[in-house]
């Protein structure tokens, strides 16, 4: 379609960028590598025997983490205008960018609509998150994607090669597999 863009982003960090505003309060034991200095006496010897301190943001492994991430990132998004679309979890428009549509899973970010307000939409995304990787549709969902002309028209092609390729090298490494043999026509070969 003329005009129309498909782009993504990852969040950075995205759980560590909520609150955990948990009923109950969690405490975790730092490992040592990561002590401030002021947990050490003037000799290196701790100070404390084994500290805890209480987790103040979403962790990822915490239970509440990915619902306290969440809703972070709705707030924000609810902010900026987003509507939500009521038949898709995570799907969002936003009638102040051109009706830029957005889907989110997890911390990856699917962006399509008018290209004229793709920047302006990213740019004012990365004042409320922490973004990376703003560009052209590449892996999303475990797939690679990209446009392609055929006929005159942009459309969507979707790519599983390293999917695959990723499938059979952990089941290679998980069975000590040597290699593949020939399967209709095609060689795999992966050698441990």
């Amino acid at each position: 379609m003329q005009g129309h863009k498909i782009t993504s982003a990852d969040a950075v960090k995205a759980y560590l960028q909520s609150l955990l505003n948990s009923l109950a309060e969690t405490w975790v034991r730092l490992p040592r590598e990561v002590w401030p200095e002021s947990w050490f006496d003037e000799h290196g010897r701790p100070r404390h025997k084994r500290p805890v301190i209480r987790l103040l943001r979403s962790l990822y492994g915490h239970p509440e983490a990915g619902a306290h991430w969440e809703r972070k990132l709705e707030q924000e998004l609810l902010d900026m205008g987003a509507v939500r679309v009521p038949e898709y979890t995570s799907t969002y428009t936003f009638p102040s960018y051109g009706h830029l549509a957005l889907v989110v899973y997890g911390d990856d970010f699917f962006l399509s609509g008018d290209s004229s307000f793709d920047d302006a939409f990213w740019s004012e995304l990365s004042k409320r998150i922490m973004i990376e990787d703003v560009g052209d549709l590449g892996r999303f969902l475990g797939r690679h994607h990209t446009t392609v002309s055929h006929e005159g028209h942009e459309q969507l092609a979707f790519d599983m090669r390293a999917y695959a390729r990723d499938t059979i090298q952990d089941y290679v490494n998980i069975t000590n597999t040597k290699t593949f043999k020939k399967a209709h026509g095609w060689r795999v070969g992966f050698y441990c």
